[in-house]
């Protein structure tokens, strides 16, 4: 989905300007983009799942993960709805995601201060989420970070003396990017879906139709229309 802003978007290089006699003109018939796949993903948006990571072809700064464990396709969906929010603001920003919902945000002088903020919003919440910054992170706030736990973080970049404090936490993905929205690709063809982020797009598998009863058997011809549509 593409929406419009003012007068005229751009996709990749191409800008196209809305035409005065259709307001329809602003967008496209048709996206054509390149995608390059520079990471595989632990899995889709279920175990079963295959993901990919993806950058367009004429990015000059894809992102870079600077330590951790493998990302998922989940952890992807809540680094960029965390890093969109902070994105939108001039100010030091800070956002703790959990399944792609703010459980805390906040703005302030330093990036350490809002960050601790937005960590204080709900730290239960907090506990085990996504961070955003919108800065990059320096000393105080790889402090804050660490000081519990988070399984990932997104950033701008970050400072030197940061590095290994943050590196204490083996674990914890630190992914460092562009803020800047990257535009969304094209039909990616039969069999799988994609999305797009500020950290680039990823691509999944589809659900395969496949369904068993929790408790080792297949749903009862009863059951089997409500577990459908649940499914």
């Amino acid at each position: 989905m593409i929406s419009a802003t003012l007068d005229r978007v751009t996709v990749g290089t191409e800008e196209f300007t809305r035409a005065p006699q259709a307001a329809g003109a602003l967008l496209p018939e048709r996206l054509p983009v390149n995608l390059i796949k520079f990471r595989d993903l632990r899995y889709g948006e279920n175990p079963h799942q295959r993901a990919a990571w993806y950058r367009l072809d004429q990015s000059g700064h894809p992102p870079r993960v600077t330590q951790g464990k493998e990302l998922s396709f989940t952890n992807l969906l809540d680094l960029d709805a965390a890093f969109r929010i902070v994105s939108e603001f001039d100010e030091p920003a800070s956002c703790v995601v959990k399944h792609t919902n703010p459980c805390g945000a906040a703005r302030a002088g330093t990036i350490a201060e809002a960050y601790v903020r937005a960590r204080d919003a709900d730290q239960l919440a907090a506990y085990g989420g996504i961070v955003g910054l919108n800065r990059p992170i320096d000393e105080a706030t790889s402090r804050a970070i660490v000081s519990t736990f988070i399984e990932a973080v997104i950033a701008p970049g970050v400072e030197e003396a940061a590095i290994p404090i943050l590196a204490g936490k083996r674990n914890m993905r630190v992914v460092v990017a562009d803020p800047h929205p990257a535009p969304v690709p094209a039909d990616e063809g039969p069999g799988s879906t994609s999305d797009r982020s500020s950290a680039g797009c990823w691509c999944r598998s589809v659900i395969a139709s496949r369904r068993r009863g929790g408790a080792g058997r297949p749903p009862s011809p009863r059951h089997q229309p409500p577990t459908a549509c649940a499914w």
